[in-house]
């Protein structure tokens, strides 16, 4: 009777562990792909606007095109002889914009199996590109310092942006109202960079060290810098000033990224970690860690999935759905 008893007690401590431990904790890896070629750093993951699929390029010059829920392969095409910095899902479509390393632009519609146009866009490659909030326009940067405007109807080009200081640009960013177009370009000290998309006249200039990465909210007020001294900035757009500066990772913050709400934020670094964060820096918590230096982080438009990239050679992807109440109710274990 004692053994039965105690046999009982220990089932229900199970369960009550399990049911806890489900209810703190409900991300999880959706899917991973391994990729075999010689890793190369990639710049950018990009989701559809409807974040039924995602889109990576890889080191000889192809595409694929992933379910995101299940991971599975709907489109391998191979627009570029070279390898593939950037790929950028045009709004509303299932339209690609992919850059290579050796400044080739191409879009391609991966439903219809059918290129669209191509051009020889920069100099150097292709290291980072966005699309206007209403899909018109395209605008790609390199390290030849320059940023270039595409019609991304017909793939002529609409204006060049020079810049004089700086190396090669990470991130770009057209605020809501299309008059201004934000780069976050390296340097010996690196910074933002805001351009009048009328005149391509620079038009503001914050030196922020370091600075890697950054990714704009929904509500194209906030941001969130990665630095590669460790520190993660949040800068408030409406203000043009930094707001507050948070550490959390031990090395670089290679890549950052918000959700769809812009109540989550997530880093990477080369401490081979990724964090989950309140927007607002208030609490984070560890989310993955590899092997490897993590890489890149993107998360889909609905919140739902977000996209891990490393240096192990794997690409993965988690459930994020519930990570705001995941981290509200995060206790930091006792050290």
């Amino acid at each position: 009777m004692k053994i039965n008893l105690s046999l009982s007690l220990a089932a229900l401590f199970l369960l009550l562990f399990s049911v806890r431990t489900s209810l703190a904790q409900t991300h999880s890896i959706a899917w991973q792909n391994s990729f075999d070629e010689d890793f190369v750093k990639k710049q950018q993951i990009g989701f559809s606007s409807d974040s039924k699929y995602l889109a990576m390029g890889y080191d000889k010059g192809s595409v694929r095109v992933f379910t995101a829920d299940s991971g599975f392969v709907v489109r391998l095409y191979t627009p570029h002889m070279y390898h593939v910095f950037c790929t950028c899902f045009r709004p509303g479509t299932t339209q690609i914009a992919s850059g290579d390393r050796k400044g080739n632009l191409v879009l391609y519609d991966f439903a219809a199996g059918k290129e669209l146009w191509r051009a020889k866009a920069h100099d150097k490659a292709v290291t980072a590109m966005c699309f206007s909030g209403d899909g018109k326009l395209l605008i790609t940067g390199s390290k030849d310092r320059r940023l270039q405007v595409w019609d991304a109807t017909t793939g002529a080009l609409v204006k060049t942006i020079w810049y004089k200081k700086g190396n090669k640009v990470q991130s770009l960013y057209l605020e809501h109202d299309g008059r201004t177009v934000i780069a976050g370009i390296t340097a010996v000290t690196r910074g933002l960079r805001m351009f009048d998309m009328g005149s391509g006249v620079e038009t503001e200039n914050y030196e922020i060290g370091n600075l890697e990465h950054f990714d704009v909210a929904p509500d194209g007020i906030s941001m969130v810098i990665g630095s590669l001294h460790r520190k993660i900035y949040l800068f408030n757009l409406k203000k043009r000033s930094i707001t507050k500066t948070l550490k959390g990772h031990k090395r670089w913050t290679t890549d950052v990224c918000y959700n769809n709400t812009g109540r989550v934020m997530f880093t990477a670094s080369n401490d081979n970690k990724v964090f989950a964060w309140l927007a607002d820096g208030r609490k984070h918590m560890p989310l993955l860690k590899i092997n490897r230096d993590v890489d890149g982080v993107k998360c889909s438009p609905d919140g739902k999935y977000l996209a891990i990239l490393g240096e192990n050679s794997k690409l993965t992807v988690m459930n994020v759905a519930s990570i705001e109440d995941e981290i509200a109710a995060y206790v930091e274990p006792a050290k």
